[in-house]
């Protein structure tokens, strides 16, 4: 639904840097949507991981979870 439907706020205007992490062997997000949204968003960094999968938080958290401010990790 994140994906395929309207965002129900403008993405232009988040305020601060928004993290995305994307393996490009994902199978049910495709690389170019995490693309999409990191050029819609004002502050993106866009992690793209190569050969990993829709999973990859179970193997990379401890390459994600130090980049998330610390009030949310």
């Amino acid at each position: 639904m994140l994906f395929a439907g309207e965002w129900q706020f403008p993405l232009d205007r988040i305020g601060t840097t928004v993290q995305l992490w994307q393996g490009s062997a994902d199978r049910n997000v495709p690389l170019r949507q995490a693309r999409a949204l990191a050029r819609a968003l004002p502050e993106p960094v866009l992690h793209e991981l190569p050969e990993v999968g829709h999973m990859l938080f179970a193997t990379r958290a401890g390459e994600i979870l130090p980049t998330m401010p610390p009030e949310q990790a």
